[in-house]
């Protein structure tokens, strides 16, 4: 290899000025939060180091080419007409070698002639193999890794199709206990660890962060709207998320309630208890709200209506705990519901008397095993009292009662197997 040669190869580390791509790409992946955006970043970097690699094996073992026409060397071995071909071609078959022994796949068309050349391609494998594992195991960890909230989703997951095949529940209800599983999951505050890491943060990040998811939940629901940015913020950090699919029961009238609901996505229909003057069938939409009258107990502590989902919807569910804990950070807005929801009942004329006496009615009498059980402890009650009575009146032989009774019963029921006088009624 001439003097030239040398010089040439030299020239070569202009090409390192590549790496300055690594350093962009980095500074893509800190700072993007996309977690799938991240993924593809360290596909890239890895595909990218791959490459460079190759492209600098395949320029150096290009430059074992001599000008002179020589036939020693591993071009004119592998196709002697790519002597005199431009430049670009030999290129292309040096980064083709340098790939093949990175990969370590070893096809064995262009081999090494010279000593030169063999000792060459020894390095080239020893790094090849470095980079080539180093690449492949970062790809490999992007395409099967997971992140830990993924983790904790699929267990619970999991434990929920466990359950229900250990509770033997139907195919239908197997369907509806995972989808909801999956929509509230998913969903769920619990999942992300919220209240841990807000609790890390400084109070006017903490107050910015809250302030913007409830800004968010907030455009599906009117009724909060006007409220300051502190009382939306605690607000709609008690919010959960509920999804139900069309026909299926949210809840029936005169049951006990205890949520408030508000439609974020999809329509659901709400039919009055049948006792109620208000009696006009209504479709609520996205921003309606209902089951606020719920959220106090002694206004109302029944449903008034039997509403379902009249299709696909989601809704924000607010209980009555945590609307309590929030009430009493801001009385203000607590006052405003507990008006908001007592001009409801006297409007639509409802209260707890009412919807209780509803419920009795929704419920007519009839038997069942307990009332078949009582019927006979009463009867058995009622016969040993019989028996008792008319042993007292065998004592006189001409009462009328004792020998209405005898005639009746044919004998007296033997209570006490050991008693001489039953024994001597019973022979009469």
């Amino acid at each position: 290899m001439t003097f030239i040669r040398v010089i040439k190869m030299v020239r070569l580390l202009k090409l390192l000025r590549v790496v300055r791509m690594m350093a962009v790409l980095e500074r893509f992946e800190e700072s993007s939060g996309a977690v799938t955006f991240k993924k593809a970043m360290r596909m890239m970097k890895s595909l990218w180091l791959l490459f460079f690699v190759s492209h600098m094996l395949g320029c150096l073992f290009f430059l074992f080419i001599p000008d002179d026409g020589s036939v020693d060397n591993w071009l004119y071995f592998y196709q002697p007409s790519l002597i005199l071909s431009d430049d670009f071609e030999k290129y292309t078959v040096g980064l083709y070698w340098a790939v093949i022994t990175i990969s370590t796949m070893g096809y064995g068309d262009v081999v090494p002639i010279t000593h030169e050349e063999r000792i060459f391609a020894v390095l080239c494998a020893l790094l090849g193999a470095c980079v080539f594992s180093y690449c492949m195991g970062n790809i490999t960890s992007v395409i099967t890794a997971t992140t830990s909230v993924e983790t904790m989703f699929e267990e619970r997951i999991r434990l929920v199709g466990d359950y229900s095949e250990q509770k033997r529940l139907p195919d239908y209800l197997k369907r509806r206990l995972k989808l909801h599983s999956m929509y509230s999951y998913r969903n769920h505050k619990d999942l992300y660890h919220e209240d841990s890491i807000l609790s890390t943060l400084p109070s006017n990040i903490r107050r910015e962060i809250c302030l913007a998811m409830a800004l968010r939940k907030v455009a599906y629901i009117p009724i909060f709207r006007g409220l300051d940015d502190e009382t939306i913020s605690d607000l709609s950090r008690k919010l959960t998320q509920a999804r139900f699919e069309p026909n299926e029961l949210i809840y029936r009238a005169c049951e006990v309630g205890e949520q408030m609901f508000m439609i974020s996505a999809g329509e659901v229909t709400r039919v009055p208890y049948q006792g109620l003057e208000d009696q006009e069938e209504k479709v609520l939409s996205v921003g309606d709200v209902f089951g606020l009258i719920n959220l106090f107990p002694n206004m109302c502590h029944y449903r008034t209506d039997t509403v379902r989902a009249r299709t696909h919807c989601e809704v924000y569910i607010l209980s009555r705990s945590d609307y309590e804990e929030v009430a009493a950070e801001h009385p203000a807005m607590a006052a405003k519901m507990r008006k908001l929801a007592s001009l409801t009942c006297m409007y639509r004329k409802v209260n707890n008397s009412v919807m209780l006496k509803g419920k009795l009615e929704m419920q007519p009498p009839r038997m069942t095993r307990l009332d078949v059980l009582i019927q006979e402890l009463k009867g058995q009650i009622r016969d040993e009292l019989e028996g008792k009575m008319m042993i007292k009146e065998a004592m006189n032989k001409d009462s009328v009662v004792f020998h209405a009774w005898k005639l009746n019963k044919m004998q007296p029921p033997d209570y006490s197997p050991g008693w001489t006088l039953q024994q001597e009624l019973h022979a009469r």
